[in-house]
């Protein structure tokens, strides 16, 4: 993702359950940023949704794991 200024942002994941299955909370600089999640979260096939919250606003992102 990527902040157009710095910004506490909130990184959650949602797996096909609709369960929480994966949540960061830090602070960012600004420009793009990757993050790593564990494979872990992302065991169970089907679609997963994730969402990036910083004061910038919320974005959504739906994935399929097959």
């Amino acid at each position: 993702f990527e902040l157009p200024g710095a910004s506490p942002a909130v990184i959650s994941i949602f797996g096909p359950d609709g369960r929480n299955s994966f949540t960061l909370e830090e602070a960012y600089n600004a420009g793009e940023r990757i993050v790593r999640v564990p494979l872990s979260v992302l065991k169970t096939k089907g679609k997963h949704v994730a969402f990036v919250n910083s004061f910038f606003g919320v974005v959504k992102v739906e994935f399929v794991v097959e």
